[in-house]
């Protein structure tokens, strides 16, 4: 427990440092941390970093893969409160990417969560939830979209999210995972501190 105490303390510390790695780094411990819920102003600080979407990427991408309803309600609380557009541009992508959209029992989870946030305390977490979930559109609506062709059915293995592929929720609805319309490509990264610049799509 001291140990883990520490290294909570350290990553505290590095959410303070210049370098874009850092502070990414940083994220990523917090974000996995246990200890979750002491350490929330500081996630929030990182989600929010104006200076490099990098760091907001890595810390999203973090508390995402906790699976939890705790780091799905971070990243919802900081999409909320996100001021400058590519730090919300960057986290809505880290939230229409997980991977856990294009597989049926993922899904499943992402929407069970989402209507659990949608009675949060918090306003914006509860707006982000309903935004999200009126986004997520039944399969028919997406084949009148496509000119009236049938879609197949996609598998977690088939990129199915991104291709516009469906799948069959828990409770009987057969719906399209790629939730914006489509809009499902990869996190596109700046970095601003110093002369490092990575973009991926």
């Amino acid at each position: 427990m001291e140990s883990l105490d520490q290294d909570l303390s350290k990553a505290i510390v590095n959410a303070d440092a210049p370098a874009w790695s850092l502070l990414a780094a940083a994220g990523r411990q917090l974000a996995a941390s246990a200890k979750i819920d002491e350490v929330a102003d500081v996630l929030l600080r990182l989600l929010l970093d104006a200076q490099d979407t990098g760091v907001t990427q890595d810390t999203a991408d973090a508390l995402l893969a906790r699976k939890d309803t705790v780091g799905l309600r971070h990243v919802l609380l900081a999409r909320s409160c996100a001021a400058c557009f590519d730090t919300a541009d960057q986290i809505s992508a880290a939230l229409d990417a997980d991977p856990d959209w294009m597989t049926t029992e993922g899904a499943d989870r992402l929407i069970k969560q989402l209507r659990e946030l949608k009675t949060d305390d918090d306003d914006g977490v509860r707006d982000e939830a309903e935004r999200i979930l009126a986004q997520i559109r039944p399969r028919e609506e997406w084949a009148l979209d496509s000119g009236g062709l049938p879609l197949s059915g996609g598998h977690a293995d088939t990129g199915s999210a991104r291709s516009g592929g469906s799948e069959k929720t828990a409770d009987g609805d057969e719906r399209l995972f790629g939730r914006v319309q489509g809009r499902c490509r990869g996190p596109v990264r700046v970095h601003t501190r110093g002369d490092l610049q990575e973009h991926r799509r």
